[in-house]
């Protein structure tokens, strides 16, 4: 899938300027597979192959909100990464259930002061979750009204690749 994901994380990052990844979740955590760089000055740095924990990423979240009993394989204490860190295990379920509500999911500044983010999940023709799409960059450009107008965007760039993988999406009259 991430032949499929490149042309549309290119046409994302193009059109907002911002650096988009690919990612999967192992564990509790994230991996990055592809990344495209956004052309701002100031961007947030990340290689293919990092980790990161998936309860204070935005592609994270939206990894774990969309996983088969999540809910059992959370610590009742997650590792606080900046001051905006979720931190218990319920507030973290709470997260992903808003997550699950709006089909996308936020970051702001809880892996890395002053790094914000958003994600939305990739499915494939059995309607799983299997990997995301997000853009991340600075908090001072990425403001909380950015990331929720940027929403619709990745949500539309996720949705490509999910066509592309074979996703059909259930509609009922």
């Amino acid at each position: 899938f991430k032949s499929l994901a490149r042309p549309v994380m290119e046409a994302l990052t193009e059109s907002t300027s911002e650096s988009c990844h690919l990612a999967v979740l192992d564990g509790l955590d994230v991996v990055y597979l592809d990344k495209v760089e956004g052309n701002q000055p100031v961007r947030t740095y990340s290689r293919i192959g990092q980790r990161a924990p998936a309860h204070v990423v935005a592609i994270g979240k939206v990894l774990l909100a969309f996983q088969a009993g999540v809910e059992g394989i959370l610590p009742k204490t997650l590792e606080r990464l900046t001051t905006r860190s979720i931190s218990t295990r319920a507030a973290l379920l709470k997260e992903l259930e808003v997550v699950r509500r709006a089909g996308y999911a936020i970051n702001r500044g809880e892996w890395l002061d002053g790094v914000c983010g958003i994600g939305a999940p990739i499915r494939n023709s059995r309607n799983e979750v299997i990997c995301a799409i997000g853009l991340s960059g600075p908090c001072s450009r990425l403001t909380l009204s950015k990331l929720q107008a940027l929403a619709p965007q990745v949500m539309r760039s996720a949705r490509t690749i999910s066509v592309q993988l074979g996703y059909r999406s259930i509609t009922t009259n």
